[in-house]
C-alpha cells in the first residue's frame, strides 16, 4: 500500500522549548512520578524521602535547577569527597588540616573470598618450602580449606613444615594487620604418636586436639559421627521451646515450627545423613511446640498423626517439613555433581580413588562414612535421573535409564541373564563386538532381544565428553525442592483442602479448619475416643442440650444451633454425602462469594460458643455468634 512519509511524521516547527529553563511545574511533575521503592542514590535518600519532604526541600531543588541552567552552579565538589580511596595496605591515614591523622587498623577480620593466605601458601609450595602432605594430580593448589577466617591446612607431621607455616601466617599477619591467635588454634594429629604430637603442638604454639572435632559447626572426623556428636543440634532445638509458646495460637505455632524449628537442622542435613534418633528428637520438639506449647514432658496427646502433619498443604497436610525426605533431597545434590563429573576437588578425588572407569552404582560401597551414606541414595538417584550419553562411561547399559527407554534389565531381562558382564557401562558394551558381550548360545527370546538392542545401538555415537543427566521433572538442573515434592506426587487430597489454604482467613482459623476437615479437633466424642475424658463425662452436645453425642459432624453441621447459623448465611449442607461431597455441593448451591472464608469463621465461632459454655459457663447465644461474624 503506497504512503507518504510526510503524512506519517509531522516535523516540529519549533524546538525552542528545549532551551527553556526547567519550570517549577515540570519539577513537581517529575517528583510526583518518582518511584518510591528504588535503591537510594549516592546521597543515601530514596524516592519516598524526596516525596515526603518535597514541601521542605523543593526550594533547594528549584534553585539547583536554575543555577545549573544559568551556569552559576559550582560542579567541582561532584568530583571530590573526603575519602577517595583507602589504600590496599595494612594501615591507612587521613589528612586532617594537612597533617596525617592516626592510622586506621583493620578490625573486621578476613573477608570471605579473600585469597591472600591461599596465594602466600601456594607461592611457598611452588618454591619448594612447603610440600604437599599427599600426592594429588587433579589440584595444583596446596590443600587448604578456608571459609572466611576459619582456616584448615593439611601438613605432614614435621616440625620444619610447621615452622614454615607459622612464618607464612606471620607474613600474612604483617601484610593485613590481622593478628593470628595461635592460642585458639588447634593441631589435630592423624596416625601420629602422642608424644610427637605434643612436641609439634608446642612448636606451633597451639593446643592439641583429637578427632572428631568441630569445624564450621559440623563434627569432622574419619569415623561416622555418633548420636552424641549431634547433641548441640538437639539442645539448640529444645531450647527454642520457650514458655511463651504455650500462649500462642495453633496458627502462630505452625509458623514457628516451619520457620524456626524446621530450619535449625538444615545446615547439618546439607552435608551429613542425620541418624534416625536425632531426627526423632527434633520431631519430638517440633511436635511439642505445635500441640503442647512449651510443656515438653506433658502427657497431652497430639491432635493429629505426625505423618499427616508433615504432608504439604496442597496434599492435605499442614506443610511441616519431613526431615528424612528433606535430608535425602539435600544430599542427592552430591550425586548430581558426582555423576556429571563437575570440576570439583572432591569429585575428582572420589573418581580417581575408587572408580576410574567403573559405574559407581555397580561397585561395592567404598570410601569414607560420608561417601558411603551418599552412595546409599544411588538407587533413589537412578529413579529420578536419566542419562544423556556422551562418553557413556558413567551409565550402566543394563540398569540405568538412557535413550528415552526403561532400564534394559526390565525390558530385556532374558538377554540380560546371558550378559557376560552385567556391570558393564555403555562405553564398555560398545567397545567390543556385540556378540562378545553375551554368553553363547542364546535362547530364542534372548536372540530376539539381542537383535532389538543392536538395532537401537546403531545410531549411538560416543564422544569424549562427560555424560549429561536430566531429571523426571524435565530439567537438567537438580532441585531439592522438586525432589521433595515428588515424594508426595501420588497423593490426591480432597478438593476442600486446596480451598482451605488458598482462602484469606488468618492462620489460626485455617489450622482449625484443617482439624475440622481431618475430624481431629477435641470434641467430647474425640476426647472419649482418646481415653482423655473423665469416666463420668456427659458426651451430649452443650449447644442444643440434646442427647446427641458431640462429635464434629453433629457440632458443626447437624446441631440445631449450627443449622440456624448456616441458614442465616445461606449455606445448606447435604449430610448424606461424604465430607468432600458436602463441601462441593454446598459451594455449588451457594449464591454468594467467599464461601470457604464464611464457612471457616462461622464454624470457628460455633466452636468458641461451645468452649465458652464449657470453660467459662457462658450461655450459648445466637445473637452473640452473629455479632462475631463480619457483615457479609
Amino acid at each position: 500500500m503506497p504512503f507518504q512519509l510526510q503524512d506519517l511524521f509531522h516535523a516540529n516547527q519549533s524546538l525552542a522549548s528545549l532551551d527553556q529553563p526547567c519550570g517549577i511545574s515540570e519539577l513537581d511533575k517529575i517528583i510526583k512520578n518518582l518511584p518510591i521503592d528504588r535503591a537510594p542514590g549516592p546521597d543515601g535518600f530514596n524516592g519516598m524521602f524526596v516525596k515526603k519532604c518535597w514541601p521542605i526541600i523543593c526550594q533547594d531543588y528549584y534553585r539547583l535547577a536554575a543555577e545549573f541552567y544559568f551556569g552559576t552552579l559550582d560542579l567541582d565538589p561532584l568530583n571530590h569527597s573526603f575519602i577517595i580511596l583507602v589504600p590496599k595496605k595494612s594501615m591507612a591515614e587521613v589528612l586532617i588540616n594537612g597533617v596525617p591523622g592516626k592510622n586506621f587498623h583493620c578490625k573486621r577480620g578476613v573477608r570471605q573470598g579473600a585469597e591472600l593466605l591461599q596465594v602466600i601458601i601456594n607461592r611457598a609450595y611452588t618454591m619448594g618450602l612447603l610440600p604437599k602432605p599427599f600426592p594429588s594430580d587433579f589440584d595444583l593448589n596446596f590443600p587448604i580449606v578456608q571459609y572466611a577466617d576459619d582456616t584448615l591446612p593439611y601438613l605432614k607431621a614435621s616440625g620444619k613444615e610447621l615452622f614454615t607455616l607459622k612464618a607464612l601466617l606471620q607474613t600474612f599477619q604483617l601484610g593485613t594487620s590481622l593478628k593470628v591467635n595461635f592460642n585458639k588454634s588447634c593441631l589435630i594429629p592423624i596416625n601420629v604418636d602422642e608424644g610427637k604430637a605434643q612436641n609439634l603442638a608446642a612448636v606451633f604454639g597451639c593446643q592439641l586436639g583429637s578427632l572428631p572435632f568441630t569445624y564450621l559447626g559440623l563434627p569432622l572426623g574419619t569415623i561416622k559421627p555418633k548420636v552424641i556428636d549431634f547433641a548441640p543440634l538437639v539442645d539448640r532445638t529444645e531450647r527454642r521451646l520457650t514458655s511463651n509458646a504455650y500462649f500462642l495460637s495453633y496458627g502462630v505455632r505452625l509458623t514457628l515450627v516451619n520457620s524456626v524449628f524446621s530450619s535449625l537442622p538444615t545446615y547439618y542435613m546439607c552435608t551429613l545423613m542425620l541418624p534416625k534418633t536425632v531426627i526423632d528428637s527434633i520431631d519430638r520438639a517440633r511436635r511439642h511446640c505445635l500441640w503442647r506449647g512449651s510443656e515438653v514432658n506433658s502427657n497431652k496427646k497430639s491432635l493429629a498423626a505426625w505423618h499427616k502433619v508433615c504432608k504439604p498443604k496442597r496434599k492435605g497436610g499442614l506443610g511441616v517439613l519431613n526431615l528424612s525426605i528433606q535430608n535425602q533431597a539435600l544430599l542427592i545434590k552430591f550425586l548430581d555433581k558426582f555423576s556429571k563429573k563437575n570440576d570439583l576437588p572432591w569429585v575428582n578425588l572420589v573418581w580417581s580413588s575408587y572408580y576410574g572407569n567403573y559405574v559407581p552404582h555397580l561397585t561395592n560401597l567404598k570410601g569414607t562414612f560420608w561417601w558411603r551414606d551418599i552412595c546409599k541414595l544411588m538407587d533413589v538417584f537412578r529413579g529420578i535421573a536419566r542419562c544423556h550419553l556422551k562418553s557413556g562411561n558413567t551409565c550402566s547399559i543394563w540398569y540405568y535409564v538412557w535413550a528415552d527407554q526403561p532400564p534394559l534389565f526390565h525390558t530385556m531381562s532374558r538377554l540380560c541373564s546371558f550378559a557376560q558382564n552385567q556391570n558393564a557401562s555403555v562405553s564398555d558394551f560398545l567397545s567390543i563386538e556385540a556378540e562378545e558381550n553375551c554368553t553363547l548360545p542364546l535362547s530364542v527370546q534372548a536372540f530376539q532381544e539381542f537383535q532389538e538392542l543392536t538395532s537401537s545401538l546403531v545410531d549411538i555415537e560416543l564422544v569424549n565428553e562427560n555424560d549429561a543427566w536430566s531429571y523426571i521433572w524435565g530439567n537438567m538442573k537438580y532441585s531439592s525442592q522438586k525432589f521433595y515434592a515428588l515424594n508426595f506426587r501420588a497423593i490426591k487430597p480432597p478438593v476442600h483442602f486446596l480451598w482451605l489454604w488458598k482462602c484469606n482467613a488468618v492462620s489460626n482459623v485455617k489450622v482449625f479448619g484443617w482439624l475440622l476437615m481431618m475430624n481431629r479437633f477435641n470434641t467430647k466424642f474425640m476426647l472419649d475416643y482418646k481415653n482423655c475424658a473423665p469416666p463420668d463425662c456427659d458426651l451430649s452436645c452443650v449447644l442444643c442440650q440434646s442427647v446427641a453425642i458431640e462429635d464434629p459432624m453433629h457440632l458443626i453441621f447437624l446441631c440445631p444451633f449450627a443449622q440456624n447459623c448456616w441458614s442465616l448465611l445461606g449455606i445448606t449442607w447435604d449430610t448424606t454425602l461424604p465430607l468432600e461431597g458436602m463441601f462441593i455441593r454446598a459451594k455449588l448451591d451457594y449464591q454468594g462469594s467467599c464461601f470457604i472464608e464464611k464457612f471457616l469463621y462461622a464454624a470457628w465461632h460455633i466452636w468458641k460458643q461451645r468452649n465458652g459454655f464449657i470453660f467459662e459457663q457462658k450461655i450459648p447465644s445466637f445473637i452473640t455468634w452473629r455479632q462475631k461474624i463480619p457483615n457479609w
